[in-house]
């Protein structure tokens, strides 16, 4: 898991480029990627909140597709 601080443009549009994407790293290759995001300041005013309310929305997405 990680945090991507995104401070321009479209947050929708940003996490679609993102998933098509094909990660290489340490020799592995990541063909998806589940994501949640939050943005500053609708779902909240810290970084412990919008990172809480990301990885809760990321997990919903991963249940979501594996039905």
């Amino acid at each position: 898991e990680f945090v991507c601080l995104y401070t321009g443009g479209s947050v929708a549009g940003f996490v679609r480029q993102v998933r098509v994407q094909k990660w290489d790293h340490n020799s592995m290759a990541f063909r998806g990627v589940s994501a949640g995001c939050s943005a500053f300041p609708g779902d909240g005013r810290d970084a412990e909140c919008l990172i809480a309310l990301a990885d809760q929305r990321m997990y919903e997405e991963k249940k979501r597709i594996q039905k």
